[in-house]
């Protein structure tokens, strides 16, 4: 049985690592995406941008000072330090995230950037280490649908929220259900695909562990945008390398072919009348031999 959060958990602590020595360019490619999902280019001044997320629930939110507010699976730390701006010194921000690699980027942030509201959490979504009753608003953004058991989080989202408290998520819900095939796919669970469920069955979940839900922006485009055409470009690219270097191996077995039979030729038209023909033909045929062996041989070492 496939361990979704094993794959999903070493996926994102390697995104983290690579963000450590990511180019100009993905940077670029980062903050493009921020923008279009609803972050200024304020926003984007603000450390922790790993071009994950797929909407701005700090924007959506009713974020005020003095407010206690919870981020589900937070990462290096970006909305957390948008967040802490608006709760001010008198609230609090704590994001929960179960990378251990994500964790400390975002501790790190938080130390460098002076983010003395903020505290990460190691813990589960599904599980959640904060008392009941204790925060004001919780957000996550583009997260839930990582989860495998998305009641516990919602459970466990509302056990936490103090009564009148808000949960404001923005993540990828489904139109249609995804093949088994795609659901078993590890790029798509760690792309958040595979994972998703059918927005009915979302809302349901939601509205089932108390939440009354109301629907604040919506984009259906992004599967187009996003999500659809990063997976088919990587498709297309994995399978067209595989199949190249397949022929390309091949073809340096019939091209070491072919100039084994001329090195024979060769040796052959060399040795002349120094030698009588049937030396000829067995020096050329040994030589040729042990020079296609060698080639074989180098070719099943690689």
């Amino acid at each position: 049985m496939v361990d979704f959060k094993k794959i999903v958990k070493e996926g994102y602590g390697n995104i983290a690592k690579c963000s450590v020595c990511c180019c100009d360019c993905k940077k670029m490619r980062d903050a493009e995406l921020a923008k279009s999902i609803g972050y200024s280019d304020d926003d984007l001044k603000t450390p922790g941008n790993l071009g994950l997320g797929c909407g701005n629930p700090t924007a959506l939110g009713k974020i005020k000072a003095g407010d206690v507010v919870l981020d589900l699976g937070s990462g290096a730390g970006f909305d957390c330090f948008l967040v802490s701006k608006k709760v001010g010194s008198s609230g609090k921000v704590i994001g929960v995230d179960f990378s251990e690699e994500m964790l400390s980027k975002a501790r790190e942030n938080a130390s460098k950037y002076g983010y003395e509201n903020v505290e990460f959490r190691q813990g589960d979504i599904e599980s959640l280490p904060l008392e009941n009753n204790s925060v004001d608003v919780v957000i996550s953004n583009c997260v839930i649908n990582l989860a495998p058991d998305k009641s516990k989080v919602f459970e466990e989202a509302f056990r936490v929220l103090k009564t009148g408290g808000k949960l404001y998520v923005s993540d990828i819900v489904l139109l249609e259900e995804l093949s088994e095939e795609k659901k078993n796919d590890e790029n798509l669970m760690v792309g958040c695909v595979a994972g998703a469920l059918l927005k009915e069955k979302y809302l349901d979940l939601m509205g089932k562990a108390g939440f009354e839900i109301s629907i604040l922006s919506e984009d259906k485009e992004i599967s187009k945008t996003q999500y659809q055409g990063i997976n088919w470009i990587q498709y297309i690219f994995k399978d067209w390398f595989v199949v190249f270097v397949m022929k390309a191996k091949y073809m340096f077995m019939v091209f070491g072919l072919i100039q084994t039979i001329a090195l024979g030729f060769i040796i052959w038209f060399l040795l002349g009348d120094s030698v009588g023909i049937d030396t000829r033909l067995v020096l050329s045929l040994v030589f040729s031999t042990f020079t296609l062996i060698v080639e074989w041989m180098t070719y099943i070492k690689n």
